[in-house]
C-alpha cells in the first residue's frame, strides 16, 4: 500500500508510517513543509533532487519563508557537489530568501553521519538512517523523537559554515 499523508495533521497525528521510496519520501517532505509554520530543519547528504528538487517542495519553502517573520529553515548538506554540478531551486529560493533560508555545510566531525532527517515545527519528523536509502520513519507527531534530533543538529548548525561551493554557484 502507498504513503498516504493526505489526512495527517503535523503536532496531532501520532502515527508511524513508512517509506520506502523517493515518491514517499517526496510526498512526505512536501506535507511535512506544507504544514510548517515555523520551522524546518533538514539534514541532508546531498539535497536528493528526487526528493526536494520539484515545484510543490519548493513553493511550500517560499510559503514557509514568508508565512512569518519568525519563520527559519535551516538545512545542512553534507555534500553539495551533485547541488553545484546539477543546480537547484531550494538553493536558488535560498539565494532570493537568505535572512528565512539558511545552508551551512556541517564540519569533518560530522561527516561519518549516514542518517538524513526532515524536523518540521520541532515536532513532525522524517528519519532515514541512511540516507542513500529511501526506507524511514515518518510521524506528524514526533517531539521526543524530534528533539532528540534536534539537539544534534544544532550542535552540528552551530559548528558548521557556509559552503564554498555554494558561494560560487552562478545563476
Amino acid at each position: 500500500m502507498a504513503l498516504s499523508t493526505d489526512n495527517l495533521i503535523l503536532g496531532e497525528s501520532d502515527q508511524l508510517l513508512a517509506t520506502q521510496s523517493s515518491a514517499e519520501v517526496r510526498e512526505a517532505t512536501v506535507a511535512l513543509a506544507q504544514q510548517a509554520r515555523r520551522t524546518l530543519d533538514i539534514f541532508s547528504q546531498q539535497l536528493d533532487p528526487r526528493i526536494y528538487d520539484n515545484q510543490a517542495f519548493v513553493q511550500a519553502l517560499k510559503s514557509l519563508a514568508t508565512y512569518s517573520r519568525h519563520s527559519l529553515i535551516r538545512i545542512l548538506i553534507k555534500d553539495s557537489t551533485p547541488v553545484v554540478k546539477q543546480g537547484s531551486r531550494v538553493v536558488q529560493l535560498s539565494y532570493r530568501i537568505s535572512s528565512r533560508i539558511q545552508i551551512r555545510k556541517p564540519p569533518t566531525e560530522y561527516h561519518d553521519m549516514a542518517e538524513e532527517f526532515f524536523i518540521a515545527d520541532k515536532k513532525g519528523l522524517l528519519h532515514r538512517r541512511t540516507g542513500t536509502r529511501y526506507e524511514g520513519d515518518l510521524n506528524f507527531n514526533a517531539a521526543v523523537q524530534s528533539r532528540r534530533l534536534l539537539r544534534l543538529f544544532d550542535e552540528c548548525w552551530e559548528k558548521s559554515g557556509a559552503d564554498p561551493e555554494l558561494r560560487h554557484l552562478v545563476l
